[in-house]
């Protein structure tokens, strides 16, 4: 993405002379297919649901580019200038990216939710020294869905890649020219194949193990990436042999396998963009299909300049490709903070891409090219090195003071900012001693609350949707002398139906595991008085068909969550156990923390009618199973007309779907109700 293409080489003697790495305006304009690729799909346009393969064709340019300079710098000095490099590198890179996230840091304050900003200091930080895939693989990012507002800089993650592979592969090729050191050229470049080709295998095997348990990793983590950078990297090193020799020399049969290659390529490309989207499994083999087309198209011109590019060469494209990678920095900030500048205007992120684009054009004019041309281009190494080091601490110090140093003119005062951020942590006690299970987790801890000779006891269980309601039946069940066990798990509903778990894009089977050792133990261990169960109902799009793997949506998943939640109903009165449902709470579609901290105010409340489901999927339960009973809260969340973001000084909501441990317990009443009307 951020490789430059060379117009020259170092000749063997010295001096510049024109080969097989000049100039490539093919590549330019496969760059710009690339950037435009990426941001139509981060603009969510209608055709772009796989645009996210630009990233990978940025990464064969980039490993092809990079490794095809460094061994043509090898032939002519039998080594590399690792200083010389990384200072081109960061002459390169660092200017604009500095300036984005600068601009990041100072925009943020104005248009970004106050509660993150704490997050989004450590994202620019992470951006900043080139190590962001990795915070946010840890952090559970899902890169096609997030609740919250989304970072600004969550775009670096492909940089940071891309960076780690510029440190990395000159080091072992500095150790493969040592090795080669005196002997014929035919060494170092086949010691340089074997080297690429294991990085190359082994971080596609590794991709692959990632995705049978980890999708953000398998995104993110660049050892499950830098197969794509080798695969242009053993592209470049194909081109210096005795193939790039042979191509130039096929004479009248090249213009026609050479488009052969490219159409063959831009194919597969194409394919991968309109037929891949946001619910595969990804990289891996999936990942091949992007991979592959890019290395044909840059294949298909190794050794020529003639016509025959099918228009890759084009002005138009060209020029977008010589500012791809601003174009590429530029666009993802301006999405995310020009529909909180512009709230009432719903096409603004279609208008942030001729936007973005010449936002980029002005940088890539006025900050890339003097810096990168200009009077520092005669810069010595290591103070290159220096200032760039001196832009990272700039950077780093910049996120954490742009807070202190400017104040928005949003109106939030200090103290709600305060209660935005307690908002987003407020959990129940089950959720602080770790008894709310996370996804990969099935082992259920012993989470009893109360007195332990208290002669009741009740057992509330489900999903988040159900952990949400611990704290007011626990102070309930304090108060009437009752024990209360937790026993939930996310994403994880008490209906018998097998979930498709998004985030990593495969069947939650952790879920299926789980679920069937808690009704055995509820059923043959506790053995309660009551059983309290919630649970998500919107799970179209969620529930997998067990018989042909189908992920399910509509009314065919409304009805596979009945029927498995009546067939685990009946599980547990075999045991005679009497349950209680909670109707689902109500959406709010929209992060409350985010609007508030925008200044909404009670333009975040939602309409009752656009929060509450009409369809009750759980009386559909209750009317066919005489010992199950239906308690629906919805009146006390929410009002005649609309659904308040706040309640007497108290955030109602956590998030789009979960209410606040403090707004919960205000209805530990109505769970004392529930308790007294127990046989």
């Amino acid at each position: 993405m951020d490789a430059s293409l060379q117009r020259g080489s170092i000749g063997r003697n010295g001096s510049q002379e024109l080969t097989d790495s000049r100039f490539r305006a093919d590549i330019e304009g496969l760059r710009a297919i690339a950037v435009v690729v990426v941001v139509c799909y981060h603009a969510k346009v209608a055709g772009f649901s796989g645009g996210f393969v630009g990233v990978d064709v940025f990464f064969v340019i980039s490993g092809f580019l990079i490794v095809g300079l460094l061994l043509r710098e090898i032939e002519a000095g039998g080594s590399i200038a690792l200083r010389r490099f990384w200072a081109r590198r960061a002459r390169r890179l660092l200017p604009n990216a500095t300036l984005v996230l600068a601009s990041c840091a100072v925009a943020a304050q104005l248009y970004y939710p106050a509660h993150l900003h704490d997050k989004l200091s450590g994202d620019l930080v992470a951006a900043a020294t080139y190590w962001s895939n990795y915070r946010f693989a840890s952090a559970s990012v899902d890169y096609f869905q997030l609740d919250d507002a989304l970072s600004p800089v969550l775009h670096f993650w492909s940089l940071s890649v891309e960076e780690q592979f510029y440190v990395a592969v000159p080091l072992l090729l500095v150790a493969v020219a040592a090795l080669a050191r005196g002997r014929r050229r035919g060494l170092t470049l086949a010691l340089a194949a074997v080297v690429l080709a294991v990085m190359t295998l082994a971080s596609f095997f590794t991709a692959m193990h990632y995705l049978s348990f980890d999708q953000a990793r398998a995104f993110f983590h660049t050892e499950a990436r830098i197969w794509q950078l080798g695969v242009g990297g053993l592209l470049a090193v194909l081109t210096l042999t005795s193939f790039g020799v042979t191509a130039q020399s096929m004479g009248r049969h090249r213009p026609f396998i050479d488009t052969c290659l490219r159409a063959l390529g831009l194919v597969a490309i194409v394919a991968s963009v309109v037929g891949f989207d946001d619910d595969m499994q990804y990289s891996g083999v999936h990942a091949l299909l992007p991979t592959m087309g890019a290395a044909l198209v840059i294949l298909a011109g190794v050794g020529q300049a003639g016509d025959h590019k099918l228009e890759l060469d084009h002005p138009a494209l060209c020029w977008i490709g010589q500012r791809s990678y601003s174009w590429y920095l530029w666009h993802w900030p301006i999405m995310v903070f020009a529909p909180v500048a512009f709230p009432d205007t719903p096409a603004v992120v279609y208008a942030a891409i001729p936007a973005s684009l010449i936002v980029a054009a002005l940088a890539y004019r006025y900050v890339e090219v003097p810096i990168r041309y200009g009077g520092t281009s005669r810069l010595a190494p290591s103070t290159v090195l220096s200032a760039s080091a001196a832009a990272v601490i700039f950077i780093c110090a910049a996120a954490y003071a742009a807070p202190l140093l400017i104040q928005s003119d949003a109106p939030l005062a200090k103290d709600m900012r305060q209660k935005l951020k307690l908002a987003r942590q407020d959990f129940g006690a089950n959720y602080r001693d770790k008894c709310h299970l996370g996804y990969d987790a099935i082992d259920t801890p012993a989470c009893t609350y109360g007195a332990a000779q208290a002669t009741r006891h009740v057992v509330l269980v489900g999903d988040s949707h159900a952990a949400q309601w611990f704290s007011p039946l626990e102070a309930a069940a304090s108060a009437l002398g009752w024990k209360v066990t937790s026993l939930t798990k996310s994403t994880c509903p008490l209906t018998d139906v097998s979930i498709y778990y998004r985030p990593k894009k495969s069947n939650y089977r952790e879920c299926d595991a789980w679920r069937r050792t808690v009704i055995d133990r509820i059923a043959y261990d506790l053995k309660p008085d009551l059983v309290i169960t919630a649970n998500q109902s919107h799970y179209g799009g969620w529930i997998l068909d067990r018989n042909t793997g189908e992920v399910l949506s509509g009314r065919r998943a409304r009805n596979a969550w009945t029927s498995g939640m009546i067939a685990s109903m009946e599980k547990l009165r075999s045991s005679g156990i009497d349950v209680v449902m909670i109707r689902d709470t109500p959406r709010t579609f929209q992060s409350i923390a985010q609007c508030i901290s925008a200044g909404g105010g009670t333009k975040c409340d939602r309409p009752r009618a656009q929060a509450v489901r009409r369809d009750v999927p759980e009386r559909d339960v209750v009317e066919r199973l005489s010992h199950v009973r239906l308690y629906d809260f919805t009146d006390r969340i929410c009002d005649r007309e609309s659904c308040p973001a706040t309640r007497d000084g108290m955030f109602v909501f956590r998030d789009p779907h979960h209410l606040t441990a403090t707004f919960a317990r205000t209805l530990s009443g109505e769970f004392e109700g529930i308790l007294r009307d127990v046989r």
